[in-house]
């Protein structure tokens, strides 16, 4: 592993000089969300404020000129848009290291590691996720302070089903292999504002070197969460302050684990809630989406900015195209379900949740399915209908006769992620994709 560290001053983002008092703004993804950033920019627009300039830059390497010349169309006078293609800078960096990817993270997550090397000339920038909506101004964040630290973020989820049981081994993780020792500490990496002018660029990269060592190491033991945010709680492990979650307010709590509410840490539940009911960035967590079900709490305020925009036949043709690529998915599931195999399903998805309860699939009259696999270790111990999640290594005691992959999302390169795994682990069941 060969970091290069020679080249960070060639590749410097510089600050637009302007007479108004500017905030800077990164953002990173690729082109097939251009459409949904689209609806986090005008969010950003209607809630700005005149007399203020926002520098807004997009860490991307395949944004098309249509994209961007869509994106900047919606500007106002006092807004700027950069894109700069980091992927090179990156490779050259981290020169020999596969950043791994896995579900619905792309290569892009790990853009924002590199902010404090690349805008050494700003002296704090505001990151987020393409996911989320800035509700109202947010003049507030850029005033806190930040108390000797080097980051502000929010606490991420995890922190309120720690204490579970079924969380053991990812709290273990967090506490002893990213050296957090306590995982209260942990933070979500969707909403981050750097504070460039306190983070030692020379003590920066070796934290990284170190981060992603351990990453490598993980992912060789098929032990693998969430790979950009571990790095960033390492790098920044004692150098963050935690602010209130209604900075960045992971809306999937009640949309994802309602069954786990009853079991939550109360004194941060108590703090989620509140900040659910006034959330100044909301952040759409988790593989369900607004742009796909618009049914659920805070969705419409997704909708609201999001029709407001050119995109919006474009986000509405993708949904429907979902809805019908779903359908066939689902009956394709529902004829192999009935061969009476004994079956496992890998992947909690959204599909499969609807896929439950379109059908009524239950324990009852389906006893053959023996439960769900997910990589994601927040999961474990939930369910889906009557269905209990696992993760994988329950396929080594488990007696399957087929694993059948109910993730639709990136389907031929889930298949081979699984078919790998299996093969790694020396596990001889059917693995087959709807």
């Amino acid at each position: 592993m060969n970091f290069r560290d020679k080249n960070i001053k060639e590749f410097c983002i510089q600050p637009i000089n302007q007479s108004k008092p500017a905030r800077a703004f990164v953002f990173a993804f690729n082109n097939n969300f251009a459409k949904y950033f689209g609806t986090a920019l005008k969010s950003l627009i209607d809630n700005s404020k005149p007399d203020y300039f926002y520098d807004v830059i997009v860490f991307s390497s395949d944004i098309s000129p249509r994209n961007k010349r869509l994106l900047l169309e919606m500007l106002p006078e006092n807004f700027s848009l950069r894109f700069f293609d980091v992927s090179g800078y990156i490779s050259d960096l981290l020169e020999g290291i596969n950043l791994l990817t896995t579900y619905h993270w792309s290569v892009e997550m790990y853009y924002r590691i590199i902010i404090p090397l690349v805008m050494r000339d700003y002296e704090k920038v505001l990151y987020t996720d393409a996911d989320i909506i800035f509700n109202e101004d947010i003049s507030g964040i850029f005033n806190i302070s930040f108390d000797d630290k080097e980051l502000l973020a929010v606490s991420d989820l995890f922190n309120l089903v720690s204490h579970l049981e079924s969380r053991k081994l990812r709290k273990q993780y967090i506490e002893e292999v990213l050296e957090l020792g306590q995982s209260y500490t942990y933070f979500n990496s969707g909403v981050l504002m750097f504070n460039i002018s306190a983070i030692e660029t020379e003590r920066y990269i070796e934290k990284m070197k170190k981060a992603f060592d351990k990453l490598e190491i993980m992912s060789k033991a098929k032990i693998m969460f969430y790979p950009d945010q571990d790095i960033l709680n390492f790098i920044f492990n004692g150098k963050v302050k935690l602010i209130a979650q209604e900075w960045n307010l992971q809306y999937h709590l009640p949309v994802v684990n309602k069954n786990l509410l009853p079991d939550l840490n109360k004194d941060k539940l108590e703090e989620y809630l509140s900040g659910f009911q006034s959330p100044k960035i909301i952040h759409y967590t988790s593989h369900i989406k607004p742009w796909n079900e618009p049914e659920n709490d805070l969705a419409e305020v997704f909708w609201k900015y999001a029709r407001t925009t050119v995109f919006y036949e474009e986000i509405i043709a993708a949904m429907q195209k979902k809805i019908s690529q779903d359908a066939v998915h689902m009956t394709s599931l529902h004829i192999k379900l009935n061969d009476n195999k004994k079956v496992i399903l890998w992947g909690a998805s959204s599909y499969l949740e609807d896929f439950l309860k379109k059908y009524s699939i239950n324990k009852k009259y389906y006893p053959n399915i023996i439960g769900i696999i997910d990589k994601d270790s927040k999961r474990t111990g939930s369910f889906l209908g009557d269905y209990e999640i696992f993760l994988p290594e329950i396929l080594k005691h488990c007696e399957a006769d087929e694993i059948i992959l109910t993730i639709v999302n990136s389907i031929d390169e889930r298949y081979e992620e699984v078919k790998n795994y299996l093969k790694d682990q020396n596990i001889n069941i059917k693995l087959s994709k709807l």
